[in-house]
């Protein structure tokens, strides 16, 4: 450590443990705000599940469908619940089929949510 004379006192010239203290103290003010912030994306994100995993048609009820020859997933979405957003509606129909993509065949049984 080194010292200098300033008069009648001797001072040191070494910084001191509360002024590099002092120093550190505004990035760890910034820890607290970070997990704060990354909290709350995380609780948004999950609630953003929550309502997408309710989406589609708000019937719980259903009722079967027989393919005609020319029906898409969007026509029979449209004609079992014109109210709904077809999309929705569409997909619900392949999650509760089992299917992986819009190929029908006529004759080929759905279950579709009940008239809306």
């Amino acid at each position: 450590m080194t010292t200098r004379s300033t008069g009648t006192h001797w001072t040191s010239t070494t910084p001191t443990f509360r002024s590099e203290l002092g120093r550190r103290r505004g990035p760890r003010k910034a820890v607290p705000l970070i997990l704060a912030l990354v909290l709350a994306m995380m609780f948004a994100s999950a609630a953003m599940s929550a309502v997408r995993a309710g989406e589609g048609p708000s019937q719980t009820s259903t009722t079967t469908y027989i393919v005609q020859a020319g029906d898409s997933l969007w026509s029979i979405a449209s004609h079992v619940a014109p109210k709904e957003d077809p999309r929705d509606v569409v997909l619900w129909i392949m999650q509760h089929n089992g299917l992986s993509n819009a190929t029908l065949q006529p004759g080929q049984v759905l279950i579709v949510p009940a008239g809306r």
